[in-house]
């Protein structure tokens, strides 16, 4: 009897334990809000370990500003959370869901996406040099004056997103859904106005339309 009452106590602090080390929603809204991304990724990495298939629910979340270069925000629940103007250079947001998310004028250089839901997600003058989206949704997402130069989107959907004046040099596209989408006044891509095209890689049998791409600046 003795020994059973210890192994349930035993248990029960190590229950406790474990418990204390899962990441909560506060905590790790406190900890990006200061910027403190190495405190956090800690963290984030020990509830993943403690807790199989551990998710942390950052929904409708207010992050503006945020200091977050290489934040690990892979997988995470980022439904309608605000991300406008925050330093996100480097972060990993592979799997992540950015549904309806605003990443208005943030700084994603480097960042990785690949997988991501970008559902109707606002990145409007976001900088997107050699950011990784393979495979991610973009479907009906606005995209209004970003930089996409170099960034990988292969097999992405793109369907119904928005793309005026996008700078794409250098970026590939080679497989991705662009389906409703159009150049101007072309039937190939929807809302989109002139984009940079300088060195793209396009999907196979995509033509570009008669006067939709612009001049390189002087």
């Amino acid at each position: 009897m003795f020994k059973t009452v210890c192994a349930n106590e035993e248990r029960r602090i190590v229950m406790k334990a474990r418990a204390a080390e899962i990441l909560t929603r506060e905590q790790a809204i406190a900890l990006l809000t200061k910027g403190n991304v190495q405190a956090f990724n800690r963290r984030i990495a020990r509830a993943r370990k403690v807790k199989r298939g551990f998710r942390l629910d950052l929904f409708r979340a207010d992050l503006t500003g945020a200091k977050l270069c290489g934040v690990d925000l892979r997988a995470v629940d980022l439904t309608h959370a605000i991300f406008s103007h925050a330093d996100m250079r480097k972060a990993n947001l592979k799997g992540a869901t950015l549904v309806s998310a605003r990443l208005t004028g943030s700084n994603l250089k480097g960042a990785n996406l690949t997988g991501a839901n970008l559902f109707e997600a606002d990145l409007c003058d976001a900088q997107m040099q050699g950011a990784r989206l393979r495979r991610s949704n973009l479907f009906r997402t606005a995209m209004v004056g970003a930089n996409l130069e170099c960034a990988d989107l292969q097999n992405v959907g793109l369907s119904e997103a928005r793309l005026w004046d996008v700078s794409l040099s250098g970026a590939n596209l080679d497989g991705a859904s662009l389906g409703g989408v159009r150049l101007v006044d072309s039937s190939l891509l929807s809302w989109v106005g002139p984009i940079w095209m300088e060195g793209m890689v396009l999907p196979a049998g995509f033509k570009i339309p008669k006067g939709s791409q612009r001049p390189p600046a002087p």
